[in-house]
């Protein structure tokens, strides 16, 4: 059941199917219907039903007045909203990625520099200890590189990029049509409190549309207080899990979250799609073998002579 079902239903000619109309729409607290609750409130002849329209109209002036709307309600109870909070987490938690990701880049390019110093400065340190036949200027060299080293490795210690925790809407569930005239008929008809409450939250999970008006029904009549909460509580449950399919169906779902991210400033696409930049792998370093090989070779070119 949808909105323009409601409507259409508030108009039926059929008095009896008026009134069921009007408590579901005071139940669920539709406010979008409060001008037609009122235009039909002016041009109704039938007692009982004009009475179920003033007191709908009071119910969702209400509402309104409180800020409660339908959309509100489901994207409450379905973690859209939620959801919608999660994404500014999730743009500063990838903005913290990417920032800790470009730094891991450039120490990774300092790391790979420092290194070829170190290499060429190992290899300098061997050439000149063996040239001057002396292992005193190659240890202090290598103990230059191996101080060098242990700095570069020190300074790298950035710590883990943080977990982002991902909080996700419910899925909207798809309208039934199980047959639920076992619970009907416990709601309407049964002696214990409990079982009536019982069969209220059962016909709000089991999201046959068909169990809509006996749970406004219950809502409104039945004499205990905890039956007629949960009456209203699973009827607003199962309105909302209508909406939201519909919603989601037509794609309307979609703008809705879009708008109410734009109002804080956050670009959904961006956060989903956007990737991370990957990091650099470092360029192939000079085997320091060949670097003293060529020394070697140097070296006895210079004893030909």
């Amino acid at each position: 059941m949808n909105l323009n079902q409601l409507l259409q239903g508030l108009k039926d000619e059929n008095p009896a199917r008026r009134l069921a109309m009007i408590r579901i729409i005071g139940v669920v607290e539709e406010t979008r219907l409060l001008k037609p609750i009122r235009d039909q409130f002016l041009s109704e002849t039938v007692p009982q039903v004009k009475s179920a329209l003033e007191w709908a109209g009071k119910r969702l002036y209400a509402a309104h007045q409180s800020g409660y709307s339908t959309i509100n309600g489901f994207f409450d109870h379905f973690n859209l909203n939620r959801e919608i909070e999660n994404m500014a987490s999730e743009a500063e938690a990838k903005l913290i990625k990417d920032m800790e990701s470009n730094m891991q880049v450039e120490l990774m390019r300092r790391k790979q520099q420092a290194s070829q110093r170190n290499t060429n400065l190992g290899a300098a340190a061997a050439i000149g200890g063996t040239v001057l036949g002396g292992p005193l200027i190659g240890a202090a060299a290598a103990g230059a590189m191996m101080s060098a080293s242990a700095s570069d490795v020190l300074s790298s210690n950035l710590g883990p990029v943080r977990d982002q925790i991902s909080t996700k809407r419910t899925p909207a569930p798809r309208p039934s049509n199980t047959d639920v005239g076992v619970w009907l008929k416990r709601l309407r008809e049964d002696q214990n409190a409990e079982s009536r409450r019982n069969a209220a939250i059962e016909l709000g999970n089991l999201n046959n549309p068909i169990a809509l008006p006996y749970l406004a029904t219950a809502a409104i009549a039945d004499p205990v207080p905890e039956v007629r909460e949960a009456a209203e509580r699973f009827c607003k449950i199962l309105y909302w899990s209508q909406i939201y399919w519909q919603m989601t169906q037509d794609g309307s779902v979609e703008q809705e979250v879009a708008r109410r991210a734009a109002e804080r400033g956050i670009n959904p696409a961006e956060v989903k799609s956007t990737p991370s930049p990957q990091s650099q792998p470092p360029a192939k370093q000079e085997d320091i073998t060949a670097i003293l090989q060529r020394a070697q070779e140097a070296k006895q070119k210079k004893k030909r002579r």
